[in-house]
């Protein structure tokens, strides 16, 4: 019932930011009972705006699960946690690229492979506590200074302003996008800066005994890493849009399909130049896993695709 999902999702916005997705499966669920239990498993439209008006705005209906005793108030949890995620993906960042120079500077080492990322990861932590907790003390004290009163803003609200509100498709989790950016961005790096580092990888595995069916050409693989890094950044620069936005609208939408669309047709491009496997025997290999990455590829398309459809297609022509 796309009505409900409207009046649901514009609850969700107004809620606190730890608890909108708890909150929201609880709400649904009891206005589905409710307008079960009054007009049965079928009930037209206007039997809908009749339950929902009894409720009242969004607004209304959040303001009732607002934690008054809340350390940060609801109307500054969203920018706390955006400036807490770009805080986290800055450090990120700067301490992968100190991790990667010195990477590159011990001669490619299996000992700072280990004992370095391990370094990274304690000196991220180090970094990130006070950081936060600077943060967080901030953000208490606006709280203190500008205490949030439970008003009703929608007085004249009714169900018909649902009609305009688009119901956004999930979005990945907040650390998954946080992770996708820092560990895309680290490999784009890497990748750029030291591009026989496939080489590299492909020796280390040969060394436990398996033999591979071909080895990657660097020289050739050279031709395609500026169309890989422009996948990889398409892909850093979704994940920021949508870390901004806090929801998938239309043209991220779009601009996701595209960008996986291009990195689809890339790998099959790369699948298909022979040039790029030396020494080759059998299929085992680089090879193998760019295919496998194909595939991948094709499916999230596909689901992009159909998602797209589903919530800025078909949903917008129902009314």
């Amino acid at each position: 019932m796309k009505l409900i999902d409207q009046y649901i999702y514009a609850i969700n916005k107004k809620l606190p930011y730890d608890s909108r997705k708890e909150i929201t499966l609880e709400l649904k669920s009891i206005l589905l009972d409710d307008i079960e239990s009054k007009y049965g498993e079928t009930p037209s439209n206007d039997e809908i705006k009749e339950v929902i008006n009894t409720y009242g705005s969004p607004s209304k209906v959040a303001n009732q699960y607002n934690p008054h005793k809340s350390v940060i108030g609801t109307g500054f949890t969203d920018l706390y946690f955006f400036i807490g995620k770009m805080i986290f993906l800055g450090l990120g960042i700067a301490f992968i690229m100190t991790y990667l120079i010195g990477f590159i500077e011990s001669g490619f080492t299996l000992n700072y492979l280990t004992l370095g990322f391990a370094k990274l990861l304690m000196n991220l932590g180090s970094a990130m506590v006070p950081a936060i907790g600077f943060l967080t003390i901030i953000f208490i004290v606006l709280t203190r200074m500008y205490k949030e009163e439970i008003v009703d803003l929608d007085e004249n609200w009714t169900p018909d302003d649902l009609k305009d509100i688009q119901v956004s498709p999930k979005v990945n989790s907040i650390l998954e996008s946080l992770l996708t950016i820092i560990f895309t961005t680290f490999g784009l790096v890497l990748l750029n800066s030291v591009p026989y580092f496939m080489s590299i990888g492909e020796k280390l595995f040969e060394s436990s005994g398996i033999k591979l069916g071909h080895h990657i050409n660097i020289q050739a693989f050279k031709f395609y890493l500026i169309f890989i890094s422009i996948t990889w950044i398409g892909q850093i620069i979704y994940h920021i849009l949508v870390l901004l936005h806090g929801e998938k609208t239309k043209n991220i939408s779009i601009f996701e399909i595209i960008i996986t669309s291009f990195s689809f047709i890339l790998l099959i491009i790369i699948i298909s130049d022979s040039s790029l496997y030396n020494d080759y025997t059998s299929y085992f290999g680089i090879r193998a896993i760019f295919s496998f990455a194909a595939i991948i590829s094709f499916i999230e398309l596909a689901a992009m695709i159909t998602k797209h459809i589903k919530y800025f297609v078909v949903t917008r022509s129902e009314f």
